[in-house]
């Protein structure tokens, strides 16, 4: 599934008679780290949601020739934080290891290539030495780090992320950057909905510009400029982002 790529055609969501995103047509690269921005209430989260098939769309949504289904297991999502229970009885390393569950199937039980997995994600974000502590007792960094070693140790092919670095810390937000990229560099793929402008070019290979349909997707250095910004968050706020230019 390496070369796959994401095909949404004609997708739209509607809350309570509301719309949240309408006639959105993408295909999402593999192989790339592709970046959704826009305003609050752009309907980020919800696009995100609907090619995971987590919530009801009209559309359709294929991953190359196939459907959702034939490619759960190729998937890792690691959600919005606020979406979590943090009082669960759990330590990190049995937090990572919950990763491989999706490939054992349902009556297995994680071996020892699966320790060694969940060992491996976890070094790869930098927390083998909290492998022991409780998820409660984890600052936000540090939980979103273990978050996406549960998501490497599912080794999957797509990597979704929804606002992955809103309230941690700067080590993790570059430790964590630093590891998207080198996944990156071996094949996979990531969709990541993010909030802060000033890293876009930085972290971002591809770029999709949301208010609650598509203004502008593409290569970052390609989309990204006042005219696009303008057509989601305003002229004002485009000036300021761009400098005026």
């Amino acid at each position: 599934m390496n070369n796959t790529t994401i095909q949404v055609e004609d997708l739209s969501v509607s809350y309570a008679g509301k719309t949240a995103i309408r006639d959105i047509n993408l295909t999402i690269p593999s192989a790339q780290i592709a970046g959704i921005i826009g305003p609050n209430g752009a309907g980020k989260s919800t696009l995100l949601k609907s090619v995971l098939g987590l919530i009801n769309y009209q559309g359709s949504v294929t991953f190359g020739d196939n459907k959702l289904k034939q490619v759960q297991k190729d998937i890792a999502y690691v959600e919005q934080r606020q979406n979590l229970d943090l009082n669960f009885p759990i330590n990190v390393f049995d937090t990572v290891l919950l990763g491989t569950y999706p490939k054992l199937g349902l009556i297995k039980r994680p071996g020892k290539k699966e320790k060694q997995l969940a060992e491996m994600a976890l070094e790869a974000v930098d927390m083998q030495s909290y492998s022991q502590r409780q998820i409660g007792e984890l600052s936000g960094g540090q939980l979103q780090r273990v978050f996406i070693a549960r998501a490497i140790a599912q080794q999957p092919d797509w990597f979704f992320l929804d606002e992955p670095f809103v309230g941690i810390d700067v080590v993790s937000e570059e430790v964590i950057v630093k590891v998207l990229k080198k996944l990156r560099d071996e094949g996979k793929s990531m969709v990541i909905v993010h909030h802060d402008l000033s890293k876009v070019t930085e972290y971002f290979d591809y770029l999709i510009m949301l208010n609650q349909t598509v203004s502008a997707a593409g290569p970052v250095d390609q989309v990204f400029d006042k005219d696009n910004l303008s057509s989601i968050y305003g002229t004002s706020f485009a000036d300021l982002v761009s400098g005026g230019k």
